[in-house]
């Protein structure tokens, strides 16, 4: 969240990079656009969707063009080479004949003007090219070409859109003149609508053609299966197919019918004849016989049986729960056959009943003449009955094959008839829309002139090419500020540090600007602006080095006080800090040395620094507290000494010095400080804002912190020259 908030005052404090630039672009553009208008003519046009499943030799609808494909073949129809050379050559002539619109110049050494309308006219009817093998082609092109008439200037000049998801388009153009805008989108909905119907027009002739060429074929075949039909009738001599056949069936189911009654009739007299035979060749007696006498006693018995039988079925019905289960079935069983046996008797007993003797045999005689004569009737009859039988099936099955071929053909014509049909009626479809071609595309409010030029978008421009610089620019500000690889804030030095932080010492200051500068009324107003500010500011940095030098104090002195204030860079900032605190503790009457041994910043301004000494020999003999100077040269402390007598040395002088302020070179600059820290007990990480914090610095860090000094802690400075 520090890192957003940061970005984003770092963007508002560059207020006038993102502001400056895109506003000089916005007036640049607001001046360049001072004298842009232009005049926009528009047309209407509206299609309709041609759709017909008459036209579909399949009898499936079939959509020719569907509102959007229509309106993609309509764009197709504008991009036309032949199309666009169309609208060139319609407007060379307006230009060079008429000049309502425009008004080309042509040079009359080659061809005349009358020659070149001729030729334009020849070309536009009859909708060809321009032949580059003629010399007037070659001319009426290079006129096209020096006034402009580019295929490609035709193209941008005009605009074409559809309205929404509708059935309407629009075509307009802009030009600096009115009656040129209205030209171009006069000339071009008309070739344009024209095409669409030459092309519309060439497909459904197409589609006539193969509908006509299916037509007649169907029609030849249709006129053969008749003819096939009628010569196979008049062959066979049957035109009633149905009546003969039906003639046949009815023929045949009567034989049948009178053929099963002779039959039956002639089995049933062969047996009447049999029987009657038997009885006349068997019988002697036809009176009453005494041997029947037995036959009457058994018929007595059997009725007074039966009877008793059904007295005890009625009686014992109200017993019948006291009676076993199958009683009543037992019961019914022997009555049923005491019937059978009495009706067989009854029936013997009329057989051999007495009668005339002679009567009855006479009647028998002449019963049995007449069935022998109605017998030989149908034994005669049935031979024939069938050998007509059998004729008239054959004719049946003859006919079978004669009738299976006329409905086979009758089925053919009656298919091929209706498929005739339908494609007749596809065919006067197809004439009809082919009359009408291309009526779906037509032009519904024609090219307007425009009396006022079109709203210009010239603010609309201006806001927006400052809009875009300006946004572009803060895209590039906050790009470079996140890859930024230097640490320009402390809470991004305290991400990368493992020492913390105890001051930040800035040494930045207000000033007046060089242009302000010249301006003496507000010259006066921003210095004593920037006083004030600068007076917090001082006020700050006196607090920052009061706590430092507050941090110092509580240092035990006994066991320490040489404190190494170990800068990463060489900055003048290092001895600025280290001269304020050293002033601090002066007004507090405490002994202070500075070992000034940066000798990467040798010509530092040291402020009226109290300068005791510039050699190690002073270092060895001061008494007073102030600076000894060792940057002139550029030499480690062992240089100058063993460690031990610079142990020795030390520990004299912090018999005099309370505390032993030593200023090293720069770690980046060398590796002195090593040997410094040798000498130091306490140890300041001081570190300059606006400077990446690389790995050598990570490294470098580390190794303070493992070794033997007391870590009091990291100074950040930051200079004014930043």
């Amino acid at each position: 969240m520090q890192t957003i908030y940061y970005i984003l005052f770092e963007v508002l404090k560059r207020w006038y990079l993102w502001t400056i630039p895109p506003a000089i672009a916005a007036v640049f553009v607001y001046t360049k656009t001072a004298d842009f208008k232009s005049y926009e003519s528009k047309s209407k046009l509206q299609f309709e969707l041609t759709s017909d499943e008459n036209l579909t030799l399949n009898s499936k609808s079939i959509k020719l063009f569907e509102y959007g494909f229509l309106f993609s073949d309509v764009i197709e129809v504008a991009r036309l080479k032949h199309v666009t050379q169309r609208i060139q050559l319609r407007i060379l002539k307006d230009g060079v004949g008429e000049k309502q619109y425009f008004d080309f110049p042509i040079d009359q050494n080659l061809y005349g003007s009358k020659e070149i309308l001729e030729r334009i006219d020849f070309l536009v009817a009859k909708n060809k090219l321009l032949d580059m093998q003629r010399p007037i082609d070659v001319v009426i092109l290079q006129l096209l070409e020096k006034n402009g008439i580019t295929p490609d200037a035709v193209e941008s000049k005009i605009k074409i859109s559809r309205i929404g998801s509708s059935k309407y388009m629009t075509i307009s153009a802009e030009d600096k003149q009115a009656k040129v805008a209205y030209y171009y989108v006069k000339i071009m909905a008309e070739e344009w609508t024209q095409e669409y119907k030459n092309e519309i027009s060439h497909q459904l002739t197409g589609k006539r053609i193969i509908i006509e060429e299916t037509t007649n074929k169907a029609k030849e075949e249709l006129d053969y299966l008749l003819d096939s039909l009628r010569n196979y009738q008049s062959r066979f001599n049957i035109f009633n197919v149905e009546a003969s056949s039906d003639a046949v069936n009815e023929r045949i189911l009567e034989l049948q019918k009178m053929l099963g009654m002779l039959n039956k009739n002639h089995a049933a007299r062969r047996r009447a004849i049999d029987y009657i035979k038997h009885q006349l060749e068997a019988k002697t007696d036809y009176g009453y016989a005494n041997q029947n006498q037995s036959l009457h006693e058994q018929i007595v018995h059997l009725k007074d049986s039966l009877q008793q039988l059904k007295l005890s079925r009625e009686f014992d019905q109200f017993k019948a729960d006291q009676l076993p289960f199958d009683y009543q079935d037992n019961l019914e069983n022997e009555i049923s056959h005491l019937e059978s046996r009495l009706q067989n008797s009854l029936n013997e007993s009329i057989i051999n009943t007495t009668y005339d003797p002679s009567a009855t045999k006479q009647s028998i005689v002449s019963d049995l003449v007449v069935l022998e004569i109605e017998y030989e009737k149908e034994e005669a009859m049935i031979p024939v009955v069938e050998s007509q039988l059998w004729a008239v099936k054959s004719e049946g099955k003859r006919l079978v094959g004669i009738i299976s071929h006329v409905d086979n053909l009758k089925h053919k014509i009656n298919t091929k008839e209706k498929h005739y049909l339908k494609l007749l009626d596809k065919l006067n479809v197809a004439l009809v829309l082919e009359k009408d071609a291309g009526k779906d595309l037509f032009v519904i409010e024609e090219a307007n002139f425009p009396l006022k030029p079109k709203s210009s978008k010239r603010m609309l421009l201006v806001v927006g090419t400052f809009m875009g610089g300006l946004l572009l620019i803060i895209v590039v500000i906050v790009a470079t500020l996140a890859l930024d690889s230097n640490l320009h804030k402390q809470f991004q030095f305290e991400h990368e540090t493992i020492i913390s932080t105890v001051a930040l010492v800035s040494g930045r200051r207000f000033k007046v600007n060089k242009i302000i500068d010249k301006i003496p009324k507000l010259n006066k107003f921003y210095e004593k602006r920037c006083k004030k500010k600068n007076q917090v500011l001082d006020a700050h940095e006196r607090d920052v080095i009061k706590s430092i030098r507050k941090q110092v104090l509580e240092i035990d002195t006994k066991e320490s006080g040489i404190i190494l204030f170990n800068y990463v860079r060489s900055n003048k900032m290092q001895y600025h800090t280290v001269k304020k605190l050293y002033d601090f503790l002066r007004v507090l009457d405490v002994e202070t040395l500075i070992l000034y041994a940066n000798w990467d910043m040798p010509d530092a301004d040291f402020e009226d620094a109290p300068i005791i000494g510039n050699s190690y020999a002073d270092v060895e003999t001061a008494t007073e507290s102030g600076m000894i100077d060792l940057s002139k040269y550029a030499a480690s402390p062992y240089d100058y000494a063993l460690p031990s007598k610079w142990f020795k040395m030390l520990k004299r002088l912090k018999e005099q010095y309370k505390y032993i302020f030593i200023l090293p070179p720069p770690i980046n600059s060398s590796l002195e400080w090593k040997e410094w820290m040798d000498l130091s007990s306490d140890l300041y990480y001081m570190y300059e804002l606006h400077y990446p914090f690389n790995e050598d610095d990570a490294k470098n860090q580390h190794e303070m912190y493992e070794s033997h000094l007391n870590i009091l802690g990291t100074i950040i400075t930051e200079d004014d020259e930043y």
